[in-house]
């Protein structure tokens, strides 16, 4: 008998008995027919394995379909049919039994039993129908992660591997330009911190694109000058603008090597301050023929030499400074105007021989200046300043007598103290000036209110206006300024010491010129009721500003110097602080407009006594606190109401002086709170918490030291403070070993004799006026001070302990600026072996911070009994309330405690005023002004 194949146990089917004949079974799924793929894919889709048992099927695929009958019989596991179709359904394991049509047996061996029905079911196998059973749920295998298999090995997709990326360093692929273009946002400082990094980072922060522009006005104290030599040589022709002012540093480093000839494309140049001789000045001169803007301010090695450079190697030069040169004359000067033709800012104070006709006519034929500083020019005479303005044998009017000549270009007049003019040389600007913005004719003693009244109409666009110390000068001069055409435009007037101004003209200002921003009436006969008219004024302003709907912050719109006044008393000053706290009001509406803030307040600078109290009220209006400070001025308020009261003599003192007391620590209470609530660092005042005190010496008395020894902070201003720096002379510094010094107005004899003489204008102004009103010199000989020696302290020099001596009186104040030093403190060695005085109650040894702009006087038991030094460290370590004596007394204590207790010396420059017992008025005049070199 003939063997059967696998072909004869399956069942062949016609394709067209299988839509036709087909028997149909309840459940028996409907096949969905799928679109017909293509030869390749057909084949590749039909390699399929054949398992021989159900552990062997594939996880997801229909198990492949069996060969068909009359083909060649084989037992081949592999199949090359079609697939099952993808849309097929997929039956529960439990089911598929009884309608499986796969060839698992012979013909002989007998077929499963059906689950739900003995009777076996014919289902027709059409080529794209399902050929295997899946397996039941739970004999299915798990992937790793938890996730159901779909397919066997074959089907599985292959995973990429990773690419690695390829490194990525941003800076370093991004261009040269735009690298440098970041770099130029930062400030110099940080630059130069940078070039630490790398080689490459060195080279980069040291290319000459980042230093076009070199100001280290800034930094100049801190950068060394080994730092400041490589900029300059790395980047030397591509600096256009250096500006190395105050940088005394360098004076060992101008002839090193490439250093002088580095710059050589320089458009500005400022040396204002360094310690630079004629040699090397002349070399920047002639190396630079393209400098537009010369600053050679106090500079002892400026000559007419180098004037003689400039007008023959620089004749693009519209900028030039020479003030307090004491080697140039108007000879030098006169090189300069007819080497440079554009000439337009000449700034030469304190510089000899403008009497000189000759150079004023000269500058009057160019008629390119727009800038004249001639201040502390004595030389200057009427004679000369109308060859300046009308020239020299000019074309006369006949109608008016005046000469016919063009207007002049200038915008700004300085003349201060030029005491050789006088009315007849200030006639020649009237109608000649109609440009003129800023004039200042302060300390001219021989000006009256004629030629003023004359000259202020002609000038249309006036702004800026100084007429300080003008003996002469009365209320209509201030009239007139009210009705000129400049009235709308004028910012800032000075008529400081005019003690014959009343409020008449200072009420006529106030109303006619609208603009006004700057108002200094210092020692004049204000009163408060210019106080009450300039608060009115602002408030118009606020509204004004409201109905235009300006929007803006709010700002000082108006400053005003009133200090030193005797009529202006704390009525009026409190009128002030009440309108800038006042809540301002637009008429009422219809639709309720909500409450505004002033726009513009008024910014006080009054008796020395109460100025931090109106300092702490602006800070609070300025940020928004209005009701601190409304709470601040009715403290301050009443506590100078029961001030009052406690003086009066009579019944009920006792209980007044009780009641000035309360009153005074509720306002100290206040206070504290005040700085404390506004989240920021809460800043002591000790002048105003001790202004109940019996002397204003006392309110500032250190108590933990032996008596007669006061530390006062923010003595002077901060603008002060610049003012005397700038103004101190370089070529007077005697330079010893761990310090610098100068003696004004000149050093003592062997025999401790001053050469009689007049102290500086800066080291008076206002230092000695503040010491009269403390009374700090009232009890020695002379009454005043008559000596000062600056000292100059860098980080890390000292001074050994020492006492001052007998030359002097027992009183010395010192004036600290610049940076914060540590002051020691100890007793002599006699004063601890004495036996007569209890020391244990005083902390000594012990120091004193003393902080900048602040003072500190030595009298008494204090002069007489302790020694005093400066240690040659850079940090002052160890601060505290322990250990230091004036803690409780400082300004603002906040930056030493943010550092830990440390304070990182700068350079400090001290003014010590003393008043020498000796004095010799004769010699002086024997010896012709000798000392006061």
């Amino acid at each position: 008998m003939e063997s059967s194949s696998i072909d004869s146990v399956v069942e062949e089917t016609p394709l067209e008995m299988a839509s036709d004949d087909r028997i149909d079974a309840p459940g028996e799924p409907v096949t969905s027919e799928r679109p017909p793929l293509k030869t390749r894919h057909r084949i590749l889709n039909s390699i399929q394995r054949m398992g021989s048992s159900q552990s062997l099927i594939g996880i997801t695929r229909p198990r492949s379909q069996s060969l068909r009958s009359g083909g060649k019989a084989s037992i081949s596991c592999v199949s090359l049919t079609s697939g099952g179709s993808s849309y097929s359904y997929s039956y529960p394991s439990e089911l598929s039994a009884g309608y499986s049509t796969a060839p698992t047996s012979v013909a002989n061996t007998p077929g499963p039993s059906p689950v739900f029905d003995d009777k076996p079911r014919l289902r027709t196998v059409t080529p794209n129908g399902p050929s295997s059973i899946p397996l039941p749920s739970d004999l299915r295998p798990w992937s790793r992660n938890g996730a159901e298999a779909e397919g066997d090995y074959f089907s599985q997709p292959l995973k990429k591997k990773p690419e690695r990326r390829p490194n990525f360093n941003f800076w370093r692929d991004l261009p040269m330009e735009i690298r440098m273009y970041i770099l130029r946002h930062l400030p110099p400082k940080e630059i130069v911190r940078l070039s630490a990094v790398s080689k490459s980072w060195h080279a980069m922060c040291f290319d000459g694109q980042l230093w076009r522009s070199l100001d280290t006005s800034e930094f100049y104290r801190d950068i060394p000058a080994e730092s400041l030599v490589n900029i300059i040589t790395s980047a030397g022709p591509f600096v256009r603008h250096l500006n190395l002012r105050g940088c005394v540093q360098l004076y060992k480093n101008w002839y090193r090597d490439g250093f002088n000839d580095a710059c050589k494309n320089l458009e500005n140049l400022s040396l204002e301050g360094c310690r630079i001789d004629r040699t090397a000045i002349h070399s920047f001169l002639l190396q630079n023929s393209r400098l537009v803007s010369i600053n050679l301010s106090g500079l002892a090695g400026a000559t007419n030499t180098g004037m003689t450079i400039i007008g023959e190697h620089c004749p693009r030069v519209e900028h030039l400074n020479v003030s307090w040169c004491h080697n140039i004359d108007t000879r030098g000067l006169k090189k300069v105007v007819e080497g440079c033709p554009n000439l337009k800012d000449l700034r030469a104070g304190e510089v000899r021989g403008f009497d000189d006709v000759d150079l004023m006519n000269e500058l009057f034929k160019r008629n390119t200046l727009e800038r004249l500083v001639l201040m502390n020019c004595d030389s200057l005479s009427d004679e000369s300043l109308t060859a300046l303005v009308e020239g020299v044998n000019s074309e006369v009017d006949v109608l008016t007598g005046r000469p016919i000549v063009p207007p002049r270009r200038l915008k700004h007049l300085d003349l201060t103290r030029c005491r050789g003019i006088s009315d007849a040389g200030v006639r020649s600007l009237v109608g000649n000036v109609p440009n003129l913005e800023g004039l200042q004719l302060s300390k001219c003693h021989s000006l009256t209110d004629e030629v003023l009244t004359e000259l202020l109409p002609s000038c249309p666009v006036l702004t800026h206006l100084e007429l300080e110390e003008l003996e002469h000068l009365t209320n209509e001069a201030l009239k007139t300024l009210s009705t000129s055409p400049c009235a709308p435009y004028l910012q800032h007037l000075c008529i400081s010491y005019c003690e014959n101004l009343g409020d008449l003209g200072i009420l006529a200002i106030l109303k006619g010129c609208t603009s006004i921003a700057s108002l200094e009436l210092d020692n004049s006969r204000t009163s408060d009721l210019v106080l009450a008219e300039a608060a009115s004024v602002m408030r118009k302003r606020n509204r004004a500003a409201k109905a235009r709907s300006e929007s803006g912050s709010l700002h000082i719109g108006l400053k005003m110097v009133v200090y030193d006044c005797p009529n202006v008393t704390w009525s009026g000053i409190r009128e002030v602080l009440y309108r800038n706290e006042e809540i301002a009001r637009l008429a009422a509406s219809a639709d309720g407009t909500a409450p505004t803030y002033p726009h513009q307040i008024i910014g006080l600078k009054c008796f020395y006594n109460w100025q931090p109290t109106v300092e702490e009220h602006t800070k609070r209006v300025l940020r928004g606190d209005i009701e601190a400070a409304n709470r601040l001025q009715k403290g301050w308020a009443k506590f100078m109401i029961l001030n009052e009261e406690a003086g009066v003599n009579g019944s009920g003192t006792r209980r007044r002086r009780r009641r000035a007391r309360e009153a005074q620590e509720m306002y100290q209470n206040e206070e504290d709170g005040g700085a404390a609530g506004a989240g920021g660092p809460q800043q002591r005042l000790p002048v105003i918490k001790r202004t109940g005190a019996t002397s204003l010496m006392d309110a500032f008395r250190l108590r933990s030291l032996p008596p007669d020894m006061y530390y006062i902070p923010n003595f002077i201003t901060a603008e002060e403070e610049a003012s005397i720096l700038v103004k101190i002379p370089a070529q007077r510094w005697v330079t010893l070993s761990h310090r610098r010094l100068q003696a004004h107005p000149s050093t003592l004899t062997k025999t401790n004799t001053l050469l009689a003489a007049p102290l500086p204008s800066y080291l008076l102004d206002p230092i000695v006026d503040r010491f009269s009103e403390l009374g700090i010199f009232d009890h020695t000989p002379h009454k005043k001070p008559n000596h000062v020696l600056i000292n100059e302290y860098k980080k890390g020099e000292g001074i050994m302990m020492h006492e001052d001596g007998s030359a002097y009186a027992s009183v010395v104040a010192t004036v600290s600026l610049g940076a914060a030093i540590c002051l020691e403190l100890a007793w002599k060695k006699e004063k601890l072996e004495s036996q007569g005085l209890d020391i244990s109650s005083y902390n000594l040894p012990t120091r004193i911070l003393q902080e900048p702009r602040s003072l500190l006087i030595t009298t008494g038991a204090a002069y007489a009994d302790l020694l005093h030094g400066i240690s040659p460290i850079e940090v002052d370590q160890g601060l505290s309330a322990e250990t230091v004596a004036n803690w409780e007394f400082l300004g603002d204590r906040t930056p030493f405690e943010n550092a830990g207790g440390q304070n990182h010396r700068g350079t400090r420059i001290s003014l010590t005023y003393r008043d020498v017992l000796k004095v010799s008025s004769a010699a002086s005049k024997v010896f012709g002004g000798l000392g006061t070199r």
